[in-house]
C-alpha cells in the first residue's frame, strides 16, 4: 500500500497561506484539505506520479511517498523529471 506523509510544519497551510497546489495538481484527485491540512482520501489509487511533490511551493520533500508492498519502488525525484524535461525542451527548440 502506498503511504503519504505531509510535513505539516513546513507546509504553507500551517503558516496561514491558502496553498493547495498539491491538491489541485493531483492527477488522480485523491488529495484534499481537511481541517486546514492536506489529506489523502484514497492512497490505494495513487499512481506514484509525484505531481503533488513537484508542485509544492516549499520543496518536493514536504510530501513523502512510499510503498510498503514494494519497497524497491521509489518515486522518481521531481528534480530529475524537471532536468529531463528541460533537456527535452532544449532538444526540440
Amino acid at each position: 500500500m502506498i503511504h503519504f506523509e505531509v510535513d505539516h510544519e513546513r507546509c504553507l497551510r500551517s503558516q496561514g497561506i491558502n496553498c493547495r497546489m498539491c491538491v489541485d495538481f493531483c492527477v488522480m484527485r485523491i488529495m484534499g484539505i481537511k481541517e486546514n491540512r492536506v489529506t489523502v482520501s484514497k492512497p490505494e489509487e495513487c499512481i506514484f506520479c509525484t505531481t503533488c511533490q513537484g508542485n509544492c511551493y516549499v520543496d518536493e520533500n514536504v510530501i513523502k511517498l512510499w510503498d510498503d508492498e514494494n519497497p524497491s519502488l521509489t518515486p522518481v525525484p521531481v528534480t530529475v523529471k524537471k532536468l529531463a524535461f528541460g533537456m527535452l525542451r532544449e532538444s526540440i527548440s
